[in-house]
């Protein structure tokens, strides 16, 4: 609400998405802090609008590059990303992988979350490279997702894929999953290895 009253409309990814949308309950999917994705310049009116709300700028090491930390009086962290992903060879404009996204309710607070298709490649993107992916909490949420979204896009997964060059890490990702029975058509990850076996690193 502070954000919206600035004028400030991020989109709201990771814990708590999944837990307001694919989740059965709250307490099923943990959530150390509130993750939202915004416009590069619009991260400076973003940190005034939390400070406004008596949130504090705090030092986090572990913060990718671009990200600001703000911390309530409570406790809660929110993190204000201005990058999809923390590897730069990922990246592309925020708005533009957020642009099929739709407005939901929490708690009464209109917010902005990604698509389902733009969630999985989010949620596969980050495990490619967070030391967090040990934890193997990204499992859970590919397979709540997929759950939740039976009729997935999956030509729409594959183009994003490949258009930030995910192609080849997440096709070990997906054929891990599919491994489990999660709801990935066996065409689909034969498509992705395919890609994948085609792929030139670009650097």
């Amino acid at each position: 609400s502070a954000l919206e009253g600035q004028g400030v409309r991020p989109v709201v990814v990771r814990g708590v998405a999944l837990a307001a949308t694919v989740y059965e309950t709250w307490p099923h999917r943990h959530c150390h802090d509130i993750d939202l994705l915004l416009a590069p310049e619009r991260r400076g009116s973003g940190v005034l609008a939390l400070a406004r709300v008596d949130c504090v700028p705090i030092r986090s090491p572990g913060a990718p590059v671009g990200t600001a930390v703000m911390q309530h009086p409570s406790g809660l962290q929110i993190a204000l990303h201005t990058r999809l992903f923390a590897v730069d060879y990922y990246n592309m404009p925020v708005d533009r992988f957020a642009e099929t996204g739709e407005r939901i309710s929490v708690g009464g607070v209109p917010i902005s979350i990604l698509s389902p298709e733009a969630t999985l490649v989010h949620v596969l993107g980050h495990a490619t490279y967070s030391p967090s992916r040990s934890n193997l909490r990204w499992v859970a949420d590919a397979w709540h997702l997929l759950a939740a979204h039976p009729e997935l896009d999956w030509g729409e997964v594959i183009d994003r894929l490949q258009s930030h060059r995910l192609t080849l890490p997440v096709a070990v990702l997906l054929r891990y999953l599919h491994a489990f029975g999660m709801r990935i058509p066996s065409d689909m990850v034969a498509v992705v290895e395919r890609r994948a076996a085609a792929t030139t690193m670009r650097v």
